[in-house]
């Protein structure tokens, strides 16, 4: 059973340090396009280490730098054998053409990699995108934003980001975005117009006091509940209205077919 498990963790392992990270990974912007690298870290479960960062490996074991509390970087060289690995949680991060790929199983590291799954994976990201970015999203209306900032609040608040800390429940504006376009909005070709237009609406929305906007962070308030009220009354009477115009357009008819009917009928 160890025989099996050490040979996944060394094949495993040879491969990352084939392919190692630079020490600042890029994760956005068009380098991080061209990233193409692993990075491993074992987490020590008795505590000794936060965890260690694979450098190296060999036939017995790996050597790595553990994380060092004190100056908050990877600082301290060690090395482990695999028989002692039974100690650690292994993580392994893939960082593709912009994309993380996150595995704690060897084993389905091994296979994934043989397989191209990640590689399959970002083509239909990217076939995805392509297919997204050929419509033009329709843009939001201020009611919408406005509902979709307080369900959000909502959502952050019940995860425990009290109203006591009003820093958890704010949104940065491309978080805004996304959460009102979709994750493929950055891709999309208009995604800058949108947004300087949806900073358009924010700006006329803290105006009013519905939202709370500061160094491109967006807190929604109590106003936006009564500004939802208030358009669902109007829109509610303008329902009615439309409805009572349709009723008195169609007595309107049946009385006039019955006038005519009552003409043509008479001796």
């Amino acid at each position: 059973m160890h025989y099996f498990k050490h040979f996944w963790l060394k094949q495993a392992l040879r491969r990352v340090v084939n392919k190692l990270s630079p020490n600042r990974i890029p994760l956005s912007g068009d380098r991080a396009l061209e990233n193409d690298f692993y990075n491993s870290d074992l987490r020590i479960l008795d505590g000794t280490y936060c965890d260690i960062m694979v450098q190296t490996a060999s036939p017995k074991g790996f050597t790595g730098i553990a994380w060092n509390e004190e100056e908050r970087r990877y600082t301290i060289k060690t090395s482990v054998c695999y028989q002692f690995l039974d100690r650690y949680q292994i993580r392994i991060s893939k960082y593709y053409r912009g994309h993380e790929f996150t595995f704690r199983n060897p084993v389905s590291f091994v296979l994934q990699e043989f397989f191209k799954i990640p590689w399959l994976q970002v083509q239909i990201e990217n076939l995805n995108q392509r297919l997204f970015n050929f419509r033009t999203p329709t843009r939001k209306s201020r009611i919408e934003i406005l509902e979709k900032l307080i369900a959000q609040r909502e959502q952050d608040a019940a995860k425990g980001k009290v109203l006591l800390n009003r820093d958890g429940l704010t949104m940065h504006m491309f978080t805004v975005m996304k959460l009102l376009y979709g994750q493929r909005v950055q891709g999309h070709p208009h995604f800058h117009s949108m947004l300087d237009h949806l900073h358009l609406q924010i700006e006329a929305m803290a105006a009013n006091g519905e939202v709370i906007f500061k160094n491109q962070k967006v807190l929604v308030t109590g106003q936006a509940l009564l500004a939802i009220a208030q358009y669902e009354e109007d829109n509610r009477r303008h329902r009615s209205e439309v409805f009572r115009n349709w009723v008195m357009l169609v007595l309107t008819l049946v009385i006039a077919v019955a006038a005519w009917v009552a003409i043509y009928k008479k001796p």
